[in-house]
């Protein structure tokens, strides 16, 4: 089993490690090594023998590794008894370096102080202060400068501010905003006071927001003079979702001829516009307008629309409400022809579309069941 360790590069360093006798089961202690039993490999280089050899620590084992031993990103030290009957079982100690852009881990655990990049902030490089280890700040990059209480005002330019497993920005506001966000420009530039985008292979939010007391969670308003502006416009799995103790989504239009909420499925789609997916959602009345837009409807249907003919068939136990209207019709209004043996039901066109079969014995007459044409 590899015994690990994390040194600094280019720096002498000593490993301690143990030894397994044969069987794997004790410590193989007052072992002697020789030439050739203890060899280097540094990033996946050529072989060498190490420049000292171990030294007997009782139960354990010390090694010293030279500091050019110590100049590459990993150290495998293999440690194998050449003789013919092992004293040890073989082993190798893996080492990862630090504290060098040559190492395995850039970062410097024997700094006194952690290091900052400001250029990464500013994009340039930062002098110093006036203030002795402090940097210097450009005031003008305030641009409004520091306001006394909760009115200060404090525009960051060009920040950029990246943590993978944290917040971008987090700001807690007293009386004012947590983050506010404000953009100035000409007509079509395509600016966002905020924009948040969330990782596509996490289930994270591009903007979340809770609403305090009477607040808005994200509060979208459009230009009512721009035309085609969404307040808020959602767009993924589910354009816009409402969870919560009270309305999911809540629309009220009352600007003009504004709708209270519009929702279109895809053209072209098998989306609905409108789908409720359970029992729970139902509409529990209909206000006079929607009432008067059914009824406009289920006119159209009665006094309006045509039903065409049935085609020839054997008619069904179950037929919809539109074929027994129309089968009742046909029978009342089109050709029927009667004979000793079958009753026909013709179309308008004069064909027999079904028909019944007759029988009298002159005690019982009786018509079977109808079958189809002709």
């Amino acid at each position: 089993m590899a015994q690990k360790f994390l040194r600094k590069y280019g720096e002498a360093a000593t490993v301690d490690f143990v030894l397994f006798k044969p069987d794997g089961v004790d410590f193989k202690a007052d072992a002697s090594f020789a030439a050739g039993d203890v060899t280097v490999m540094r990033d996946e280089g050529a072989e060498g023998n190490a420049a000292n050899l171990p030294t007997d620590e009782g139960k354990g084992y010390s090694l010293v590794l030279s500091a050019t031993e110590m100049e590459a990103a990993r150290i495998v030290v293999y440690l194998v008894d050449q003789d013919a009957t092992k004293a040890w079982l073989d082993d190798y100690l893996v080492i990862e370096t630090y504290g060098d852009a040559n190492a395995q881990h850039g970062f410097d655990l024997d700094a006194a102080e952690p290091q900052v990049n400001l250029s990464k902030w500013a994009g340039t490089s930062v002098g110093v202060g006036s203030v002795s280890g402090l940097p210097k700040v450009d005031a003008h990059a305030l641009n409004d400068g520091l306001l006394s209480g909760f009115n200060a005002v404090v525009r960051l330019q060009n920040l950029h501010v990246s943590n993978p497993n944290g917040h971008g920005i987090e700001s807690v506001g007293g009386q004012g905003h947590g983050i506010y966000g404000r953009t100035s420009g000409d007509p079509g530039d395509t600016y966002g006071g905020i924009v948040g985008q969330g990782g596509a292979d996490y289930d994270s939010h591009g903007i979340w927001g809770i609403s305090g007391q009477n607040g808005h969670g994200i509060f979208g308003k459009a230009d009512v003079n721009s035309g085609g502006q969404a307040g808020i416009f959602g767009e993924g799995e589910d354009g816009i979702r409402g969870d919560g103790y009270s309305s999911g989504i809540r629309g009220n239009g009352t600007e003009g001829n504004a709708d209270g909420m519009a929702l279109n499925a895809a053209s072209g789609g098998t989306g609905k516009d409108l789908n409720f997916v359970n029992d729970r959602c139902a509409i529990p009345s209909l206000g006079a307008q929607a009432a008067a837009e059914v009824n406009a409807e289920v006119s159209d249907v009665l006094k309006t629309d045509m039903i065409a003919e049935l085609a020839q068939g054997k008619p069904t136990a179950t037929p919809t409400f539109e074929q027994a209207i129309m089968r009742l019709y046909m029978a009342l209004t089109n050709r029927l022809e009667v004979t000793s043996t079958f009753k026909k039901f013709f179309n308008s066109l004069g064909t027999v579309i079904w028909k019944k079969g007759l029988t009298d014995d002159g005690t019982t007459y009786a018509e079977d069941e109808g079958e189809t044409g002709p």
